[in-house]
């Protein structure tokens, strides 16, 4: 898979700046009877990357990291052929046709972004659409610009419990302790959390 498209803020359309610090991109989403959003925490407890010879190093100090939430993330828009319209989580992306889907040729319905500072490992990414979510993490460049290029290191979030499977607006998602290692060849790197725990908009238990 070329990583070299989306993901990236240029081609999601206006950018807005929410009190949270989530950066909202529009996509629309979609929204409770009430307009109730989901909110996505987490904190990295450790992250490394896989650099050009296979070989696993630590992540320059100070760098960012950019964490994205899509709803609803699926292969795959209009422009890809054959036409489909599958959970990205149920695509097998080594075995053609989708072994030449690029993340131009995703669909979603909506996506949220934070900048976790260097030094800092703990985010929260608010107002989220409800639905199938899928986390990505970005190491950014040094001189960041806040999305996903050729060759940057990325990460999904791994989700075994299926935690992130068709969650309600009005919920919280916290993912605990969460262990990455960024890759920049398909597939991408894994971000395992220790938990994720759902509850509700106040914090409570489900």
């Amino acid at each position: 898979m070329n990583w070299s498209v989306a993901l990236t803020i240029a081609v999601l359309g206006g950018v807005i700046g929410c009190a949270d610090g989530t950066l909202h991109f529009g996509g629309g989403g979609t929204l409770s009877s009430n307009g109730a959003k989901i909110t996505v925490s987490g904190d990295i407890a450790d992250s490394r990357q896989t650099d050009s010879a296979g070989n696993t190093v630590a992540v320059p100090a100070g760098r960012d990291v950019a964490v994205f939430v899509y709803s609803n993330l699926r292969c795959c828009n209009a422009s890809f052929v054959p036409a489909t319209d599958l959970p990205f989580r149920s695509v097998d992306f080594t075995v053609a046709p989708f072994d030449t889907v690029e993340l131009s040729d995703l669909a979603f319905d909506d996506v949220e972004s934070v900048i976790v500072s260097g030094g800092s490992g703990s985010f929260t990414v608010g107002k989220v659409s409800e639905g199938d979510l899928t986390v990505f993490f970005l190491l950014d460049d040094a001189v960041g610009d806040g999305s996903i290029d050729a060759g940057d290191p990325v990460a999904v979030l791994t989700d075994d419990n299926g935690r992130l499977v068709d969650v309600r607006a009005g919920r919280s998602v916290t993912a605990q302790a969460i262990d990455i290692t960024f890759d920049t060849d398909f597939p991408v790197g894994t971000a395992d959390p220790d938990t994720i725990k759902t509850g509700t908009a106040d914090g409570s238990a489900p």
